[in-house]
């Protein structure tokens, strides 16, 4: 065989290859070739200059190396395209030949080592090499096409840097031995120009105050006669030192502090959160300001409150905000700010908005270990309580254990990998129901994984639920981590990404069996290369033949020895996948790291982390004047560099230092009041031969004690609520003549638990140590490998070296306590705050804050608040009729004696109460009595809502108290309309077929509406609007269009709504609401996106939006944001002159839509001219409403004749396609029509035309209304905007007789619609009729969900599946326990494109909808069945009773490739709480804007069961 034509077609084939991408190939083995390979160790650049100046080298099948230095004579253009970790290839080096110069070349020969194994040595740099910045260039002798090349800062002085935003110190210092070097000149340079100059101090430091930029280099020169002059640089973008090790405090340092506090962080939407802000300077002085800026942005960071507020006394700001039932749930954050148009908030609060029910009882569970070993047991112990006070005797708790495998231990070293990947079985676990002891407590056995089926770290995360006796449960967790009782090797990745050609950086250590410490011992580093399992290989004679090798090529392999320490490693790497393997060599234990090797855009220099020298002061705080004693422990002799810092360096002092303790004194001015100071403190010198710097930062903090207001409040241990109460305030350690107010909240415990609310102290908050804010960069860090190995010898004679060593429902009502009271003053440090408490049996938190002009305090207790006798009910959530729920009677005697009561529950008629009602009990004190009662809930509810009511009576005892329980219905509301017209003198009587198909409900049978004029029913309208419950921009605006109208019927409309769902007083302040909402959604362009600005932004939606905003501006002129309105009607414009809405539409006629409208929005202003409509060449038209709208548009621009010519094309033109992406159907373009040709039959030549036209639309409105049972959001808008206009002309006087009553009426007559009702005509001309048929929809179950005529999206699955936490589908037949949860899994597949699909799946009554949001120990990603992959949801709710997911669903033939599982899923969680019979609702889906587009799809089982 010949061997240079195998190696050239192999060669030839492995550059093909790699074209294509198949790089696994240009690496395989080759067993008859063997291939050099040479790296240079490390990503350096320093190297100490003296007689030991080496590179380190690891090579392989080779024993010679070429070797080329090239000095930098421009280093700054060199180091801005590339630094330290960059790649440098040969093309970079021939562009760049300009700035550098070759000033050595030789081959070096190696030591001869056995082939195929990676071997280290070092090449030695010639002495002659003055001090500077070079680059080397490497590669083994013979080949040509792998060049490695490597930085190389050569020189005998060290900088270190301390660099703030507007100052830097620079301290040089030798680094053989760390001594100050005085009198060097340094320099800072940016692009080449001189910013600053300098020499250095007798202590070798130089302050500058200036701001430096990223690309500024510093270069220190030193000069010395009879010695060559010395130069070293520092690149100010070379990465800082990562000081995440030391204690660097919390937030950055502000001229200007708020802290914002309240009562809570958990609120309910339609709840009130009071918002109280204390400003004040650095020092916690207030300041002269009265005046700052709240905003309120939402889950997606979007603005929806902003509002000015004014300073009451002492720098107090307040603020009570109305959250609406229609806000998103999720987190929320409050930003204040004094300049309204600064970008940063100067202080921040953050609440979560869901909907929930408070706990009533407390559950603390503590495990006896955070670690235990595998395969032992660790223990839990348990205690519960009711919050009033009594134990939780008996109560029943449920375990859950979940054991996950876990790649990272908790604590200091989280950020280590550890182990490897393994699948652990069974790892979700029920333990047996248990009872807590009479003194509510309990112990809880956990067993761990056997250490035999592990290999890395197991988290062990155990849920408890401790349950009320009707069911309902507070939840806990606690988590421990277990692992092998020896030592594992950690490896901490130093980048997020790994260049190719580049060294892959590590932090290596050992940690102990908690990964809690470090530990010593042997570690073997083994670095693998995936080069496939197979490789191709041409021979003459034989051809290509494909050939077998070991997929994971070793390409590194050494030891290293830890001593309780981390060490930093550098693998050199090329391109593709690779596996470190740590392996600690006492124990066994591996730890496998897999990464690629790639393309990756950007500087990502890793932070390296300093050496560790130890600090301690010998006070807490320091008082101005004083001075701190600084301890310190070296490791080396050298030289000790201690610095006091806050945005700048205060003072310095540079000593010698011995190895061993030292102490130092710090001065403390007398000036000093700040609350970012630092000690930082540096030790220079040698170690092993190499320049070594360790580092210490420590916070130092200033004496404020005297600035603390001590508070106490002195309540009886327990208080009855339903009364006016006087909370005592007693303040000492108040300063003289300060006037001092303090605030007093009381808020339920349940809430606060539920959300692990902890108070922030505004002591703490104003004096807390504030981050550290500078950086220190050096490249003490940066020096190559120092470790022995044999040096290769010059072949070619060069210089020799000496061998060296080297929303929106009614919520079920809550007996909950949220209150917050208004500053009052101190007088003689005494006040009294009174509060009113509500029906409350529990414990309260109790926070009192106070202030003055210069002090601050808090005080935060508990309180118990009670009756002597507590009765409480349990009840579900919500109700559904036909349902058999249960509600569960609790009395606990705290009297302090016995009692001899009657105990009666009674509920209104629309549930019926099964079983006794009725009780005679005998307590003792401290007895509890408990009784559960079925409930059937009826079909005859009109309001939604039903109330029971808890009557206790005994000696001297007479107790009651209702609860509200919300019902539900699973059907759709829907309503059947029919419109007639009934001569004079005529009677009809309603046909009571008209309700087939509706479960009628007894007193919302529907209206009667008689009219002289065709009848658009505005109230209904209106009210269909309001009660859509979610808001989108689109939804958002339709439903806030009936607050800019007036009619009377919208009138009680109005009231109803503002009072029941926003709590807000005026039409204005709903639309204020609607309009912060919609600002959340405005882009940077101006335009609007539908969910909010990081969306897609949607022309028509926003001339829609725009067009609401300039209506809104006009009646309320300062309500709109002049920005906000200004931004969108200039986008508007843009749109109306033809520019950016091609490019934002999904079609030509989406895009000729949208352009209509804003010619017609923008003339309307006076902004668009004749030439401007021209000038869009428009000629044909997506719908009427287009055509009209442009009509209207030459109008207003004075082309009549134009627009009277258009005008006669508007009969024939149709809607082009039912959807255009135009929110619209065939009756919204009608209303809209109506409404635009109202606008201009005012106008001379098109008055006729408009009119007939108008007036005949406004006759086919009500019956194309009738004829669809769903309208949508966009239509009941357009719809409404019509019977406003047009109702102007109905008010002629009407009389009819109604079940033999007679009635004269002005207007629209409206009338309850009964059955078998009776009416005549008692006028002269003919009436309207309409008759409104409402009722829900009577599913037929019987019916398949794909035939069933109410189904009209074409679906091929809608399927809703349950299983256990373990991923098993759960037995449907069995009853499901209470306390179970249950994981739900949604199937979806449809067989066409609904982009704005909303899916609503009801939940069966008897269960809670666990809410991410607060369980935040429990991910559902871990408990999904295998093959479930959730799908993207563009806005997801978790409300009471539904789960709630916006998407697109795509069907199987939308995607280009065939995928195999095209249907989209969707999960949550259920926790079954009431035991009962509950029918599992079908599943919802609709088009958000095609409501005509639906689907109700039966799920299997029609029940479910739960029982206790």
């Amino acid at each position: 065989m010949n061997t240079w034509s195998v190696r050239t077609y192999c060669a030839f084939l492995s550059i093909l290859l790699l074209s294509v991408g198949w790089h696994n190939f240009a690496n395989a083995n080759n067993t008859k070739q063997q291939t050099p390979q040479v790296a240079i160790v490390g990503s350096g650049p320093l190297v100490p200059k003296g007689v030991d100046q080496a590179i380190p080298i690891s090579y392989k099948n080779t024993t010679e190396v070429d070797i080329e230095i090239l000095r930098l004579t421009s280093p700054h253009d060199f180091l801005q395209r590339h630094y330290l970790n960059g790649s440098i290839y040969p093309s970079s080096l021939d562009r760049l030949s300009y700035s550098y110069e070759s000033v050595f070349a030789d081959r070096y020969t190696l030591p001869n080592k056995v082939s195929d194994a990676v071997h280290s040595a070092k090449l030695p740099i010639p002495a002659h090499l003055a001090s500077g910045w070079y680059i080397v260039t490497l590669k083994a002798a013979g080949q040509f096409d792998e060049l490695q090349v490597k930085h190389m800062l050569l020189t005998e002085l060290g900088i270190q840097a301390r660099i703030q935003k507007n100052a830097a110190t620079f301290t040089i210092s030798r680094l053989q031995n760390g001594a100050s070097v005085a009198n060097a000149k340094v320099s800072i340079y940016r692009n080449h120009e001189l910013v600053r100059q300098g020499h250095t101090n007798t202590q070798g430091n130089i302050d500058f105050f200036v701001a430096l930029e990223q690309s500024d280099i510093v270069i220190a020169e030193l000069e010395q006669a009879g010695h060559p002059p010395q130069i070293a640089l520092l690149p100010i973008r070379e990465t800082p030192l990562d000081l995440s090790a030391y204690q660097l405090g919390g937030r950055l340092y502000q001229d200007i502090e708020a802290f914002i506090y309240s009562n809570r962080d958990l609120v309910r939407p339609g709840d009130t959160l009071p918002l109280n802000i204390l400003l004040r300077d650095f020092d916690g002085h207030t300041i002269d300001t009265d005046a700052l800026t709240l905003s309120v942005k939402n889950p997606r960071q979007e603005e929806v409150v902003k509002e000015t507020l004014h300073s009451y006394a002492g720098g107090y700001f307040s603020k009570s905000l109305k959250t609406a039932k229609d806000w998103p749930t999720g987190r929320y954050t409050v930003g204040v700010k004094l300049d309204p148009s600064a970008e940063q908030t100067i202080a921040e609060f953050n609440f979560q908005l869901e909907e929930f029910v408070p706990e009533r009882m407390d559950l603390k569970a503590e495990p006896a270990a955070n670690f235990v070993i595998s395969g032992e047991e660790n223990s839990v112990d348990l205690s519960g309580k009711y919050l009033f006070g009594s134990p939780a005797a008996g109560n029943t708790f449920t375990t859950h254990i979940l054991h996950q495998p876990v790649r990272h231990f908790l604590g200091p070293y989280k950020d280590f990998i550890v182990g490897q990947d393994f699948y652990l079985y069974n790892n979700f676990k029920y333990l047996k129901d248990k009872q807590l002891s009479e003194q509510g407590a309990a112990q809880v056995k956990v067993a761990t994984p056997d250490a035999s089926k592990i290999k890395s770290p197991v988290k062990t995360q155990v849920y408890f639920a401790l349950q009320e006796s009707g069911g309902a449960a507070v939840q806990r967790s606690v988590y421990f981590t277990s692992w092998k009782n020896n030592t594992i090797p950690g490896l901490k990745p130093l980048t997020k990404t790994i260049e190719y050609n580049s060294d892959a950086a590590f932090e290596v250590a050992l940690l102990s069996a908690d990964g809690q410490t470090l530990s010593s011992g042997s570690v073997k580093l083994e670095l693998y290369y995936d080069q496939g399992r197979y490789y191709w290989m041409y021979e003459d004679g034989i051809g290509w033949q494909q050939k077998k090798q070991d997929r994971w090529r070793k390409d590194h392999q050494s030891v290293i020895d830890l001593t309780a320490d981390t060490m930093r490693i550098e693998l050199p790497v090329s391109w593709g996948n690779y596996r470190l393997e740590a392996t600690d060599l006492s124990s066994g234990a591996k730890t496998h790291y897999e990464f690629y090797a790639g393309w990756y855009r950007g500087y990502g220099q890793p932070a390296v982390k300093p050496e560790h020298l130890q600090l301690s002061l010998d006070k807490h705080a320091y008082r101005a004047g004083e001075q701190a004693q600084v301890t310190l422990t070296s490791p080396i002799n050298g030289q000790l560099l201690v610095t006091l810092e806050s945005d700048r360096v205060l003072w310095s002092k540079k000593v010698p230092v011995k190895k061993g303790q030292s102490h130092i004194n710090i001065p403390i001015e007398k000036n000093l009041a700040r609350h970012d100071l630092y000690i930082t403190a540096s030790v220079f010198g040698q170690q092993q031969g190499a320049p070594k710097r360790y580092l210490g930062v420590m916070p130092i903090s200033l004496d404020r004690s005297k600035r603390k207001i001590q508070l106490s409040a002195t309540l009886p241990e327990q208080i009855e609520p339903l009364q006016t109460i006087q909370i005592p305030i007693k303040a000492t350690g108040v300063m003289a003549d300060q006037e001092t107010w303090v605030t007093v909240s009381m808020v339920d415990k349940g809430i606060v638990n539920l959300s692990r609310f902890k108070p922030k102290s505004p002591f703490d908050y104003f004096f807390a140590q504030r981050r550290y804010s500078g950086d220190i960069v050096d490249l003490y860090s940066r020096q190559y490998d120092p470790r022995p190995n044999p040096f290769a010898q010059s072949r070619f004679g060069s210089d020799s070296v000496d061998n060296n060593t080297n929303r929106n429902d009614d919520l079920v009502e809550s007996k909950t306590i949220q209150l917050m009271s208004q500053p009052v003053q101190l007088h003689a440090g005494k006040a009294s705050v009174e509060l009113t408490l509500p029906d409350y049996n529990g414990e309260a938190q109790i926070i009192v804050t106070a202030f003055n002009e210069h002090q601050v305090g808090q005080l935060i207790q508990d309180q118990i608040i009670r009756m002597p006798l507590v009765a409480e009910l349990s009840v579900p959530r919500f109700l559904i009729p036909g349902d058999t729920s249960s509600v569960t009677l609790d009395i606990h005697n705290l009297s302090g004696q016995s009692q001899a009561l009657t105990v009666k529950l009674s509920a209104d008629n629309t549930v019926e109460l099964t079983d006794q009602a009725e009780h005679t009990v005998a307590l003792n004190d401290g007895q509890h009595w408990s009784v559960s009662t079925s409930v059937n809930t009826l079909d005859n509810n009109t309001s939604g809502i039903t109330t029971f009511t808890l009557k206790v009576t005994g000696e001297n005892l007479d107790l009651e108290r209702s609860w509200r329980v919300p019902i539900n219905y699973i059907e759709p509301w829907a309503t059947n309309t029919v419109n007639s017209q009934l001569d004079p003198k005529q009677s009809i009587t309603v046909d009571n077929t008209q309700w087939r198909g509706l479960k009628v409900i007894a007193g919302k049978e529907g209206k009667l509406l008689i009219s002289h004029s065709p009848i658009l029913n505005i109230a209904q309208f209106a009210s269909g609007l309001h009660a859509y419950p979610y808001g989108c921009a689109e939804q958002t605006t339709s439903k806030a269009w009936p607050f800019t109208l007036q009619h009377p019927q919208l009138d009680k409309f109005q009231h109803s709504a503002l009072r029941q769902d926003a709590q807000l007083e005026t039409n204005k302040e709903y639309l204020s609401m609607a309009v912060g909402r919609l600002k959340t959604m405005q882009k940077t362009t101006g335009g609007f996106a539908t969910w909010g600005s990081y969306g897609k932004e949607s022309p028509w939606l926003t001339v829609y939006v725009t067009d609401f905003l300039t209506q809104v501006h006009q009646q309320y002129p300062e309500l709109v944001p002049s920005d906000m309105l200004q931004e969108a009607q200039y986008r508007v414009l843009r749109y109306a002159r033809g520019d950016f809405v091609d490019e934002l539409t999904f079609s030509p006629e989406a895009a000729i839509a949208a352009t209509t409208y804003a010619a017609y929005f923008s003339s309307r202003l006076g902004k668009l001219s004749y030439s401007d409509l021209e000038a869009l060449d428009i000629t044909t038209y997506p719908t009427q409403l287009s055509l009209i709208q442009f009509v209207a548009a030459l109008a207003n621009t004075g082309a009549i004749a134009q627009a009277s010519k258009l005008l006669n094309q508007f009969d024939s033109q149709t809607r082009v396609e039912d959807y255009i992406y135009d929110y619209g159907s065939n009756i919204r373009d009608i209303a809209l029509v109506v409404n635009t040709l109202n606008d201009i039959k005012k106008l001379r030549g098109l008055n006729s035309k408009a009119q007939k036209i108008a007036n005949r639309l406004v006759e086919q409105l009500p019956e194309l209304a009738a004829n669809k049972t769903w309208l949508s959001t966009q239509e009941r808008a357009a719809l409404l905007r019509s019977a406003v206009s047009a109702s102007s002309q109905n008010q002629a006087p009407l009389n009819v007789t109604i079940n033999g009553q007679s009635i004269t009426h002005h207007g629209v007559l409206e009338h309850p619609l009964t059955p078998d009702l009776h009416l005549k005509n008692n006028t002269d001309s003919p009436l309207y009729i309409q008759q409104l048929h409402t009722g829900y929809v009577e599913f037929d179950s019987s019916i398949a969900n794909k035939i069933n005529p109410f189904n009209t999206v074409k679906m091929k699955h809608f399927v809703r599946r349950w299983f256990n936490l373990n991923g098993e589908p759960l037995n449907y037949k069995a009853p499901i326990k209470v306390g179970e949860r249950i994981l739900v899994i949604l199937d979806v597949e449809t067989k066409e494109r609904i982009h704005d699909a909303m899916i609503v799946d009801q939940i069966p009554a008897g269960f809670v909808l666990e809410n991410p949001a607060l369980l935040q120990d429990l991910d559902i990603q871990n408990l999904l069945p295998k093959g479930v992959i959730l799908s993207d949801v563009e806005h997801q709710e978790y409300r009471s009773d539904r789960y709630v997911a916006v998407t697109d669903l795509k069907p199987r033939s939308y995607s280009r490739f065939n995928d195999a599982t095209p249907r989209q899923q969707f999960a949550y969680l259920l926790r079954a709480e009431v035991p009962g019979v509950y029918a599992n609702p079908a599943s919802f889906m609709e088009s958000m804007y095609r409501p005509q587009k639906h689907v109700l799809y039966t799920q299997f089982p029609s029940t479910i069961t739960i029982e206790r």
